[in-house]
């Protein structure tokens, strides 16, 4: 049983140093993003005053901008696919490990804690109950209800469903936008989508660096617990 643990402890910390260099790229793309953003938003100003050099001028530097816009808004896709889907590994191997340390705990299995994600109106509310019981469980496998974890997940889950609902506001209102004003407002959304995208990735890197810690004291209370005379 202890070799089995260990084994799943050393699967995750290959997942999570494959999450870390997702969540530092996802970052780096970003920041970048809401650079071109800002250099957008000086176009935009321009346009606006009319205080632009030249149309000629102007008019090559938006197709720029746009281009550049294009470019990272297709990466930024890429990052944040790769993201959830490593980030769905991760919480399957740590359900497999929270049921490992305690096979009897009444906690949502490894493909149902996966499952919920996908499921409408459940995706709101029964990941977040699923990270909570596999936290909870790995911390405290004997008396797992009485462990504490305090408000790190839930700020997490707040995190990623108001990243989420910005990000879609963001799309709804930039590919509608065709007037100065409209493209002002899509452009203020946009950054502030990416402020959002920055904070939940902080807060994933927490999460993962204090559930992989929580993973590691856990199978070495086992391992010391067995290597113990009867």
């Amino acid at each position: 049983m202890a070799s089995d643990i260990s084994g799943l402890a050393l699967r995750q910390r290959r997942i999570r140093i494959l999450l870390y260099w997702i969540m530092a790229l996802a970052a780096i793309s970003v920041i970048v993003s809401f650079a071109f953003d800002m250099a957008e938003l000086t176009l935009l100003y321009q346009a606006r005053d009319q205080t632009y050099a030249s149309i000629e001028q102007f008019t090559i530097e938006a197709d720029k901008s746009d281009q550049r816009q294009k470019i990272v808004g297709w990466y930024l896709i890429i990052i944040w696919v790769a993201l959830i889907v490593s980030w769905l590994f991760w919480t399957y191997r740590s359900s497999r490990f929270a049921h490992s340390l305690a096979a009897s705990v009444p906690i949502s299995s490894p493909a149902v804690s996966v499952a919920w994600y996908f499921v409408p109106f459940a995706n709101l509310v029964m990941p977040y109950k699923a990270l909570r019981q596999i936290i909870m469980a790995t911390r405290n496998p004997t008396d797992w209800k009485q462990a504490q974890i305090g408000y790190l997940p839930l700020l997490w889950w707040l995190a990623m469903i108001g990243n989420n609902v910005l990000d879609r506001i963001t799309f709804a209102i930039a590919v509608k936008a065709e007037k100065i004003p409209e493209l002002l407002v899509a452009n203020g959304l946009s950054m502030a989508s990416n402020l959002a995208g920055l904070i939940y990735l902080v807060l994933t890197y927490v999460l993962v660096k204090n559930m992989y810690a929580d993973q590691l004291n856990a199978a070495n209370r086992l391992a010391g617990a067995l290597q113990k005379p009867v």
